[in-house]
């Protein structure tokens, strides 16, 4: 459950900020991409054939690097305050650290 959990979060606060700020196409093309690179790249490396690869892992991870990507380049244009940009922060941090105290593989 916490891996589920910690997609959804993703996919709510990271996918919506991201459509926001880049569109609805290249969201997808994000999430699209992501995905099926993360699911050839643990088949490719996976230590059976009997292993699945499923899940909306890789492509909520995706976004979460191109919404960072986005606001560490995009920082002084974004227009929000800094209590924002900190929050923004310390909730990546929370989700880290949940991850980490449960075990979720990030």
């Amino acid at each position: 459950m916490p891996s589920v959990a910690t997609t959804i979060i993703l996919l709510l606060v990271w996918g919506s900020n991201i459509e926001y700020m880049i569109g609805f196409l290249r969201t997808i093309l994000i999430f699209m991409f992501s995905s099926y690179t993360a699911n050839f790249y643990g088949l490719y490396f996976s230590k059976s054939l009997f292993e699945t690869i499923t899940g909306a892992d890789g492509g909520a991870f995706g976004l979460l690097g191109a919404g960072l990507g986005y606001s560490i380049f995009n920082w002084f244009k974004i227009k929000q305050s800094f209590l924002v940009k900190l929050s923004v922060f310390w909730c990546i941090l929370i989700l880290f650290a949940f991850a980490w105290i449960f075990g979720v593989s990030i």
